[in-house]
């Protein structure tokens, strides 16, 4: 692939990530949703999942992209960010500099702080049976093991659903959430955000490799 190919996958890819991230990030903060997502669960720790998976497998792809841009093209730093919608441009230009370093906090520091938060949603919620009462337990203290002797689906929920019976006598039972495969899903799912925070950070490091903009004797 030439300099555009990867421009343009770079800008593509990015943007998506970018209104995945910023959505779910503000659903599962409380606020009004931008676009309406049908992959984005309306729970909090479904959101903060389903967003664990979809930003770190496209921060992949972008930072991926990226760090092969920066190895291909350019000589200084601003050069080796690909330009987005402004190729062509002379880079050296102060303004054009803060416009790719834009750039860089937009498309990867931006989905890399978003990663982090939904960690943190994701491990403070909760896990437990479908149709059973028993009450749930925090998924960070049962991450790598799940429920032992689960008989039904494990769900990742908030917490649990009042429910009514025959008798209108309303108990707290697992109903809602989204279901899940602890351990096996859970390392997958780490080992994709882990390797997008590796990607990113190197091609952060690979803009300045060989100094700040000097050109080699």
């Amino acid at each position: 692939m030439n300099a555009t190919h990867i421009n343009k996958l770079f800008m593509f890819i990015g943007v998506v990530t970018i209104i995945i991230a910023a959505n779910t990030w503000l659903s599962s903060q409380g606020g009004k949703a931008i676009f309406s997502i049908a992959l984005i669960e309306e729970e909090r720790p479904a959101m903060a999942f389903m967003g664990l998976i979809l930003v770190g497998f496209l921060l992949c792809i972008v930072a991926g992209l990226g760090w092969l841009y920066s190895h291909r093209f350019g000589t200084k730093w601003h050069e080796r960010v690909p330009p987005t919608w402004l190729e062509g441009f002379e880079s050296g230009a102060l303004e054009s500099q803060v416009y790719q370093g834009t750039t860089i906090l937009i498309f990867v520091v931006f989905p890399l702080g978003a990663l982090i938060h939904f960690t943190d949603v994701f491990t403070s919620s909760k896990l437990c049976v479908l149709g059973e009462e028993a009450q749930p337990v925090l998924v960070s203290s049962v991450l790598w093991h799940g429920i032992p002797g689960a008989t039904n689906q494990v769900r990742l929920v908030e917490d649990l659903s009042p429910v009514a019976d025959a008798r209108g006598v309303t108990h707290n039972r697992c109903e809602k959430g989204i279901q899940v495969f602890p351990p096996v899903e859970f390392l997958a799912v780490f080992l994709i955000d882990f390797l997008a925070g590796v990607l990113s950070i190197c091609f952060d490091v690979s803009l300045f490799r060989g100094g700040f903009g000097k050109r080699p004797n």
